[in-house]
């Protein structure tokens, strides 16, 4: 006998969030050996990207460069040197940007052009809408980390 498409759909959730935790662990480990191994982050960096987008001006500027200082930017522009010792991180095709946070999110809904609001509250179990939502939030954009209010 087959499942049914709402059982295959909960499956298929479960399955990419397991694969989301394992993820999430690896980036765990990733981010505890970067704590460990702190005195060596904070290294003076040239980062060299193709351009900067520095939230002033519309246009990102080509062949801008950052220079890094431990958890810091020091300096951006053109025509910045690397100072003695610095580490240069080439990014080729890159543009570098200031940061971006997403203020506002609802990970535990669809777009509602793909199911509407009540299908989905009423409908759907809190199990696989909790799947669905760290799929979303840690698979598709990369690791977001959201706190509750």
């Amino acid at each position: 006998m087959s499942e049914s498409p709402r059982l295959a759909r909960a499956r298929a959730c479960e399955v990419a969030a397991i694969a989301a935790f394992r993820r999430i662990r690896h980036n765990f480990t990733l981010l505890l050996a970067i704590a460990v191994a702190g005195p060596a982050i904070a290294d003076t960096l040239l980062l060299r990207p193709a351009r900067v987008f520095d939230g002033v001006n519309p246009r990102p500027h080509a062949g801008w460069t950052v220079l890094v200082e431990g958890d810091r930017i020091a300096a951006v522009g053109s025509d910045l040197a690397a100072p003695a010792g610095a580490r240069v991180i080439d990014l080729p095709g890159e543009t570098l940007i200031p940061g971006m946070i997403e203020g506002h999110s609802h990970l535990f809904l669809h777009p509602y052009n793909e199911t509407l609001w009540d299908d989905q509250v009423l409908h759907e179990p809190l199990a696989l809408r909790t799947a669905r939502a760290v799929v979303h939030s840690f698979v598709m954009k990369g690791g977001q980390f959201v706190r509750g209010s």
